[in-house]
């Protein structure tokens, strides 16, 4: 499957309503990761193609993601199942396999109220308007922080934003954010995540985002310049 049609096909279950892609608790979107999986599952079973794997948390309440990669046993499928809640932030690169994430919505996304200048600030500044820090996995991410937000970003400095950008022609930048680490093109339109389990300490690199630029992320320094606002989001439901 080549990359537009991985895109194309991520918007499309992205788009489809709870009742139509399956049960859980909270209403979601259904993204695939291709070349990731669960690290620490679950649960694990056989089965015999991703496919079903996907179909298995769909049907499962208590899944909140899954992975299917080859197994030992020919024309087969490890499934790994994973309880863990937003478990796109715990995926990690794995070849030839694929995971299914339940990215839970509606997210409300929001600028917090206090500004900071580096990581170890940025804990409290979501949290205490009952937010999480934010991260962005969809077009309708984009479209709502770009009709809704952007406003209120200052034309010069931005606001930091703890957001990632995907490989592009297979290089990605690797970043330290918050004991998570990810990778980021600086010129690339954010749309997929990209995660990577790279021990690298590059804490002082910080993202910002601009109305001058729309979208597109820019690379700081965090301990340089002025405190700035972080993007938060909630869940509305």
């Amino acid at each position: 499957m080549g990359a537009a049609e991985v895109v194309a096909w991520c918007l499309l279950v992205s788009w489809l309503p709870a009742s139509v892609v399956g049960v859980w608790s909270h209403r979601y979107d259904l993204l695939s990761f291709y070349g990731y999986w669960i690290a620490h599952p679950n649960e694990t079973s056989l089965v015999y193609s991703p496919r079903s794997c996907r179909a298995l948390c769909v049907l499962d309440e208590g899944c909140s993601a899954s992975s299917a990669s080859p197994s030992d046993k020919r024309g087969e499928f490890e499934c790994r199942v994973s309880h863990v809640a937003e478990a796109h932030r715990t995926i990690f690169p794995h070849a030839d396999s694929v995971a299914f994430i339940k990215e839970r919505k509606p997210k409300l996304f929001f600028w917090s109220d206090g500004k900071d200048f580096t990581p170890s600030g940025f804990s409290n500044l979501c949290s205490s308007k009952g937010g999480k820090l934010g991260i962005i996995s969809t077009i309708q991410d984009i479209e709502y922080i770009k009709n809704n937000i952007m406003a209120e970003v200052d034309d010069q400095y931005g606001f930091f934003i703890p957001l990632v950008g995907k490989k592009v022609n297979g290089t990605a930048s690797q970043v330290r954010w918050l004991e998570v680490e990810h990778g980021v093109d600086d010129t690339y339109h954010p749309l997929n995540l990209f995660f990577s389990d790279s021990s690298s300490d590059n804490g002082l690199v910080c993202h910002k985002i601009s109305s001058r630029n729309g979208l597109t992320l820019r690379r700081i320094n965090c301990g340089i310049g002025s405190r700035e606002k972080l993007l938060c989001y909630k869940y509305q439901d």
